[in-house]
């Protein structure tokens, strides 16, 4: 399959910004010219990127393609260019501050015109592809155009001057975007791999500058995490199990140890309360929360101490005794457990995600007056369901009164303050995540009081 048409071209989301040329006749002329252009660029989606163009990959695939060769059958590669139907197969286009470029693709967008000719340029492919090409935006330059059967130079791209902003990309982030939503692995670059990057420095465990870059020193900081937390999964990639303790340890971040002071006879009742709960939680102590310190306590820190090679046995100084040593060690013990725990609560919302997708009750891409489909079906049934719409209303045609109920939303949802606002009305990242998290909680509590037979 071709490129054409599959590709997230970036000429068609200047297009409103470009007067539409008529289509000038082709030329035989084998000579070297030059030529006015106006430049774009666009990229290949992958799956799980943070951001995308149209909302998700999916939907950018349905509008774009697999994005893997250009309309004469090339593999996509930097230095190919969708140029005008004017321009045969095979055209080298020098083009200012980018290189020599061979035209080697289509596109609906991308035409001649009466002064400036259209050139869209690929950028790469993921979140690196999409960030450079959002940072080239369009150009209009002079370019030196050498038709097939004449003299060309070779095909050379240097996109040092062009390098990917990663910041542009939150602009399109997909509803909920997080670790669980994203799959970083090595060699990656990208703004998810800054996001891991980002996480593994919030908790202590990467140094370095966020590159985007997923190299050997990510990949090191992933596994002395892994290693830590005692989570066999591997380091050279994100898996759900890792993504969802990476989160549970960084939400705990500047908890306050469960026991802060000595924990012995005659200690202060709180100290020794606190004591007796942490180890309860932990499974060495099965008497009663009083605040007194007795035999029993005094057998469940001594067994704590042993288990946890504190110390080698009760006859040691410091046996049945909560002094700094025991308690680092308890309370490591204690936040490795709770982290544990909501690992698994992070692993339940990364499947109700999952579910939101496959029953449909989660929109998949983006939104505005005029679209039609499915996903308008989608939209207005959660609009109406929160009563925003009639049901007579769901019409899967994006009109007027759907405007109006995503703007009635929007307002209680707190996502504007008016009408006039930037984004009133369209479903972009901030609605569609805001109803997305509203149907993820309503599943989440159905999970948790009826069991997944409720959900499934």
């Amino acid at each position: 399959m071709h490129i054409t048409h599959r590709l997230i071209s970036f000429a068609l989301l200047s297009t409103l910004l470009v007067p539409a040329f008529a289509v000038s006749a082709p030329t035989n002329e084998a000579k070297p010219r030059t030529q006015d252009f106006v430049v774009t660029a666009y990229y290949s989606p992958l799956p799980n990127q943070c951001c995308y163009v149209t909302g998700s990959y999916e939907t950018d695939i349905a509008l774009n393609g697999n994005g893997t060769n250009g309309a004469d059958g090339t593999e996509v590669h930097l230095g190919m260019a969708a140029g005008p139907a004017s321009y045969p197969f095979g055209t080298r286009i020098s083009v200012p501050g980018i290189g020599v470029v061979t035209v080697q693709d289509r596109g609906s967008a991308i035409k001649t015109g009466s002064g400036a000719d259209r050139l869209d340029i690929w950028m790469g492919a993921g979140e690196e592809g999409l960030a450079r090409a959002l940072a080239y935006g369009q150009r209009h330059v002079t370019g030196t155009v050498y038709p097939v059967g004449g003299t060309q130079p070779p095909e050379k791209v240097d996109l040092s001057a062009v390098a990917p902003q990663f910041g542009f990309l939150q602009s399109y982030a997909v509803a909920q975007t997080d670790l669980l939503s994203i799959r970083p692995k090595n060699g990656d670059h990208g703004y998810s791999v800054q996001m891991l990057q980002d996480t593994l420095r919030e908790i202590g465990y990467f140094t370095r500058s966020l590159s985007g870059n997923f190299g050997d020193q990510t990949t090191q900081a992933l596994s002395n995490f892994l290693r830590d937390y005692g989570v066999s999964e591997p380091a050279d990639h994100v898996t759900d199990t890792t993504a969802a303790y990476l989160l549970a340890v960084k939400n705990r971040v500047g908890s306050i140890p469960p026991v802060t002071e000595l924990v012995a006879q005659g200690a202060n009742p709180s100290a020794v309360r606190s004591g007796q709960r942490t180890l309860r939680f932990l499974g060495y102590y099965r008497g009663r929360t009083d605040g007194q310190y007795g035999p029993a306590l005094h057998d469940a820190i001594v067994s704590f101490q042993i288990a946890s090679k504190v110390l080698r046995s009760g006859g040691d100084s410091g046996a049945g005794i909560l002094g700094p040593r025991t308690r680092l060690a308890l309370g490591l013990k204690w936040n490795a457990k709770l982290v544990a725990e909501q690992a698994q609560s992070y692993l339940v919302i990364a499947r109700i995600r999952s579910l939101l997708v496959s029953k449909g009750y989660a929109l998949g891409t983006f939104l505005s007056k005029g679209d039609s489909g499915s996903q308008v079906r989608v939209l207005q049934a959660l609009l109406a369901e929160r009563g925003f719409l009639e049901k007579s209303q769901i019409t899967g045609f994006f009109g007027s009164e759907t405007e109006d109920a995503v703007v009635a939303y929007q307002l209680h949802a707190g996502l504007i303050k008016g009408k006039g606002e930037t984004g009133a009305g369209r479903v972009g990242p901030g609605t569609r995540k805001s109803l997305t998290a509203e149907e993820g909680t309503k599943l989440y509590e159905l999970v948790r009081s009826q069991g997944w037979k409720s959900v499934l």
